[in-house]
């Protein structure tokens, strides 16, 4: 089971030294989503993180900075899908967000992979519950994907093993990891059990 990681929303103390401790540690893929933040301040923390990681590392929105720093990939969500059809010739991976069932059946072969959320009660968005149909979800999995779905919303340690069940590829994580009063110490080690347990528990 793969591990993808989600950087906190807003500033993080140390976030370019965590983000680089997480790839020296196993990590393969992070995505980057600062919602609020414009170029500068993109630029200004991928050049914290030392450039042997860019290949790992996915960004939503500002695309023209994947380009710009070779990224690993692309990812659309509500706001940017439309642009899809301008970034099919990124040379790195692209992919999207979903929020049921429904769209991830209208996804056609333009994407690597999809987030599904919420998947379970989101950890870091108070009033965010899964309300998807699992079982059916289920069966979509394993009959109909013609891509890799990622699980998202809710994903915890214990968590993790009913993704695999469910059939996912992968989960990412945001809320399981970051929060603002942990020090970094306690980050990591909340990113160490997650990868322990996605590593010890491989699809079927």
């Amino acid at each position: 089971m793969d591990l993808i990681v989600i950087s906190y929303p807003e500033s993080f103390f140390n976030e370019e030294q965590l983000i680089a401790r997480f790839f020296q540690l196993g990590l393969q893929r992070f995505h980057l989503r600062k919602p609020a933040w414009g170029q500068e301040q993109i630029e200004q923390l991928l050049r914290g993180i030392p450039a042997e990681y860019y290949p790992r590392i996915v960004l939503h929105d500002q695309f023209d900075l994947a380009e710009k720093y070779h990224l690993g990939g692309i990812h659309f969500t509500g706001k940017t899908k439309m642009k899809i059809e301008q970034w099919l010739e990124f040379p790195g991976t692209k992919s999207i967000s979903c929020h049921s069932l429904e769209e991830l059946k209208m996804l056609g072969d333009k994407v690597d992979y999809a987030f599904l959320s919420p998947v379970f009660s989101s950890l870091s968005k108070p009033g965010y519950e899964g309300n998807l149909d699992l079982q059916k979800v289920s069966s979509f999995l394993r009959l109909e994907k013609k891509y890799s779905v990622v699980a998202l919303g809710g994903v915890s340690d214990q968590a993790i093993r009913q993704c695999i069940q469910f059939g996912f590829d992968a989960v990412a994580v945001l809320g399981a990891i970051w929060q603002k009063e942990l020090e970094a110490a306690l980050i990591l080690n909340r990113f160490i059990k997650l990868l322990n347990t996605c590593q010890q528990n491989v699809p079927m």
